[in-house]
């Protein structure tokens, strides 16, 4: 498969020029369905790339014995549901050694994936770093493995064998927070922080269709299917994001779609934790400032505000249910039949510690964890849709 890539992705790759010289290779994945990667590749990569990826950087640094077949360190460049571009690795060592990546499927147990999708060596000499190309798209479910490799062969690395090494590698590349589906009939577009991006450290072991919004993606497909229609999820989540600090991501243009049948719009929960003076009113104007952006941009498109899941904390859930009813509001003042608000206040118990991630300060949970949730959470916007006339109104 040849890949043509636009004069405007041309231009922006060759601003990489350690890695502008290597040719690109579009690897499908777990993610992707119908093989649509193959057909649309060519022509939606670059876009892919420059208009909906983030920043991958992504490493680790560990001491080890340098013995044949010992883990240096594994990494999973992204999280359930996203995909990974990445265009190089590149390795540091405090000694002369030989390391071998395997490129491999990712297991609940994280570790050495048994069946390697590809594997390479690489010689790293102590002091200097190398970079090796790798300029391949992959989905959530691969898992980069490395371990020593014994080379009793070269001078330089022989006798290091059986030393304690520090070995560091990074990934660097894009990461692509949308399904690869590029030829689906319609798209929806999420808009949220880490509970929608599943980035918490209870998730790490998640597959893409057990995620809460791939769910949802999922059960509008179910729908669709007797229609012979699909959707496309682009989820351009960020960790930590409120109103404000996506409205000034979106005013400096540097968060757009092409397309968005249904916008599902579910900032609101770092607004209520930080809590500051007028937080209500800003988050109000933020969500009018997207209202009025909306109805401009994509005028036949469906916005839900999504009020938030609940909080531990009393002090952050009392925000939020106070932001929860200016969202209401916002949308009761636009009074447009195309924009509607759906509360994820009872999806599930705040009260029960065990409703939230591990990583959450105790008493202050934030993140939803578990497969009851997750349904829960899709199940009730999911739900919503229907009851709203939105699915079956699908053009």
């Amino acid at each position: 498969m040849k890949n043509k890539l636009s004069l405007l992705a041309l231009i922006w790759l060759i601003g990489f020029n350690a890695f502008a010289q290597f040719p690109v290779q579009v690897v499908s994945t777990p993610n992707t369905s119908i093989s649509t990667i193959d057909k649309s590749a060519s022509q939606n990569l670059d876009v892919l790339l420059f208009k909906e990826g983030y920043n991958l950087q992504t490493n680790f640094s560990n001491t080890v014995t340098y013995t044949g077949g010992a883990t240096i360190g594994e990494i999973r460049p992204v999280y359930a549901g996203e995909n990974a571009y990445v265009r190089a690795i590149v390795f540091t060592a405090s000694k002369s050694a030989r390391i071998a990546c395997r490129i491999g499927r990712f297991q609940a147990t994280g570790v050495n994936s048994p069946t390697p999708f590809d594997i390479f060596n690489s010689f790293v000499y102590a002091g200097q770093s190398i970079t090796v190309p790798i300029n391949a798209l992959y989905g959530s479910a691969k898992y980069f493995s490395f371990v020593f490799d014994a080379d009793t062969t070269t001078p330089e690395i022989a006798g290091n064998i059986g030393q304690q090494i520090t070995v560091s590698a990074t990934l660097i590349g894009q990461r692509i927070c949308s399904d690869l589906d590029f030829n689906a009939d319609f798209t929806i577009w999420g808009i949220g922080d880490s509970i929608w991006r599943n980035s918490n450290t209870n998730n790490l072991n998640l597959l893409a269709g057990e995620t809460w919004l791939f769910r949802l993606k999922d059960k509008i497909n179910t729908n669709l299917s007797t229609r012979l229609k699909r959707i496309r999820l682009i989820n351009t989540s960020i960790e930590g994001k409120t109103t404000t600090n996506f409205e000034r991501t979106r005013l400096n243009n540097e968060l757009e779609v092409d397309r968005a049948d249904i916008i599902l719009y579910g900032l609101c929960v770092n607004d209520a934790i930080d809590g500051t003076a007028g937080f209500s009113n800003t988050a109000y104007d933020n969500f009018v400032s997207f209202i009025k952006y909306k109805q401009r941009r994509y005028p036949n498109s469906y916005l839900v505000l999504v009020g938030g899941t609940p909080l531990q904390n009393n002090t952050a859930n009392s925000n939020l249910v106070t932001i929860r009813s200016r969202m209401v509001q916002a949308v009761t003042e636009a009074a447009d039949p195309k924009i509607i608000y759906i509360s994820q206040e009872s999806t599930f118990d705040r009260t029960i510690s065990g409703n939230y991630s591990t990583s959450d300060a105790a008493g202050s949970g934030v993140h939803p964890v578990g497969n009851t949730n997750y349904e829960s959470m899709a199940t009730n916007i999911y739900n919503a849709l229907v009851s709203a006339g939105i699915i079956n109104q699908l053009k």
